[in-house]
């Protein structure tokens, strides 16, 4: 009995192993491909010396070879089957193995007796902030460990210099210069520093070309003395013409009749003065073409010989508005004529003393300018300009 059992056993065994040679060898069956696959070369990856083994990442994104020969280790983006990027480890990496999380790679040092270590880090975002300021700049990404050169401030802040940027708001952390090279381990945000500063000089803004009647916005931006902008400093100043005409509200302005503008344009100077510092100005030429579509003459409807009498001229816009005066620019010799023989420059004929008559009618855009002082007009007398 005891042989039996023996024997029971042993055959137990044998049916064992072979019912577990026949489920491996059905696994392996199903597991193998069909006779007829095949398959075929689609990329050729260049890696380090002596490639010996490979781990692909749990995504299926990233490969790791270890290049015994190099000591390295080399890391290939499968989504372009490129080479990535190239890592130094310890003397003959053999074996490499991934995590299952995917954020660390193992690798057998099999001349140095030592396993090296690698792990992940994703790439760093440089966030910028105004802090105070106005304006928009892109968040910056770079490798992780890497140098690279922050992107230069775009912000402005009235009033203020850009100083650089400052991991705290405040400026108690770490410092970086505009533009300056930074290598970072971790997502940063950056904050604008700011310093009050005089304005040094101004830039007087807005269109240099308009009608009278025309009202026009100016803007004025403050610039510091290194020539960066401090912005819209427009409420820090004070919006002056040199024609008294002109109506200034602000930083509005209204341009008014300027009779030397008749018949064309004139120009004119807005000038910004600070506030704060007087001397510091800025200025703009504007040139401001008439508005006057039409003239009117007044004058006594009497006279006797010999009289001297004064003679008026307004200039008018197209809906028949008295825009002003114009005593300097009268064509006295054409006025005084007109007074003395009743006709217009073009012939039509006009009353002696008639207070309507349009001096468009007897003067032209190329009349001669009027002096001030009496004009005498042959066999009438003396006729004044008003």
């Amino acid at each position: 009995m005891p042989n039996v059992s023996a024997r029971t056993r042993s055959f137990s065994g044998l049916l064992a192993a072979a019912l577990t040679v026949a489920t491996l060898a059905v696994a392996i069956g199903t597991a193998a491909p069909a006779a007829a696959t095949t398959y075929l070369v689609t990329a050729t990856i260049p890696v380090g010396d002596g490639p010996q083994s490979v781990a692909v990442s749990p995504d299926g994104t990233t490969a790791y070879v270890a290049d015994a020969a190099a000591n390295a280790v080399s890391v290939l983006d499968l989504t372009a089957n490129t080479l990535a990027r190239t890592v130094s480890v310890g003397l003959g990496p053999y074996a490499v193995a991934v995590s299952p999380h995917g954020t660390a790679v193992y690798v057998t040092d099999n001349r140095a007796d030592t396993v090296s270590v690698l792990e992940y880090r994703a790439p760093v975002t440089v966030t910028f902030e105004a802090n105070g300021g106005t304006g928009a700049m892109a968040a910056q990404t770079q490798a992780w460990g890497t140098t690279g050169a922050l992107a230069g401030n775009t912000f402005t802040f009235a009033g203020h210099a850009f100083a650089g940027w400052n991991t705290a708001a405040d400026g108690s952390g770490t410092a970086f210069a505009d533009g300056a090279d930074d290598t970072f381990d971790a997502d940063v945000t950056l904050y604008a520093q700011w310093a009050a500063a005089p304005i040094a000089s101004l830039a007087l803004q807005g269109p240099a070309v308009a009608a009278e009647g025309d009202t026009v916005d100016y803007t004025v931006e403050g610039v510091a003395a290194n020539g960066d902008s401090m912005g819209d400093v427009t409420g820090q100043v004070r919006l002056t013409s040199n024609l008294a005409a002109d109506t200034i509200v602000g930083a509005r302005a209204t341009f008014g009749f300027d009779p030397a503008a008749i018949g064309g344009s004139a120009s004119r100077t807005l000038t910004a003065s600070l506030l704060t510092d007087p001397a510091i100005t800025a200025s703009l030429t504007v040139e401001v073409s008439s508005a006057v579509t039409s003239l009117r003459l007044d004058a006594p409807a009497t006279a006797a010989q010999g009289d001297t009498v004064t003679v008026a001229v307004e200039a008018l816009d197209s809906g028949g508005r008295v825009l002003g005066g114009i005593p300097d620019h009268g064509d006295r010799d054409t006025i005084a004529q007109a007074w003395r023989t009743g006709k217009s420059r073009s012939g039509g004929s006009a009353r002696r003393g008639d207070r309507t008559t349009a001096l468009a009618r007897m003067t032209g855009p190329s009349r001669a300018p009027c002096l001030p002082g009496p004009v005498r007009a042959p066999g009438f007398g003396a006729v004044r300009p008003g």
